[in-house]
């Protein structure tokens, strides 16, 4: 069976022409990749978010179009670089909290 990976691989050895093609899995860090069930696993590397983030949290964007973006960009990485997936559950707490903080207020 040929799986979207190996279709990208199979697509990049017939186009890459004199260049050797690297292959990378984007994957959120509680997603555990394991590629050992596919033909060509050897050729692919797993960089997970995390890695990521840390490298664009580093860098600073020159870009005038994408600079008032990037903050957000680098936010969205850190939700998926975290080992599980607790995104509802922060979003409730912040509410739980906005909550109380309301429910202290009205009470003053």
């Amino acid at each position: 069976m040929q799986t979207q990976l190996g279709k990208y691989r199979e697509y990049i050895r017939k186009n890459a022409q004199n260049l050797v093609p690297s292959f990378f899995v984007l994957a959120p860090n509680y997603n555990h990749i394991n590629l050992d069930g596919y033909k060509n696993a050897k050729d692919y590397k797993v960089v997970n978010y995390s890695l990521l983030r840390g490298f664009f949290a580093s860098h600073e964007c020159s870009d005038d179009i994408a600079k008032p973006y990037y903050g957000d960009f680098v936010s969205a990485l850190a939700i998926h670089s975290k080992e599980v997936d607790n995104s509802n559950f922060e979003i409730m707490l912040e509410r739980l909290k906005e909550a109380i903080g309301a429910a202290k207020e009205e009470k003053l």
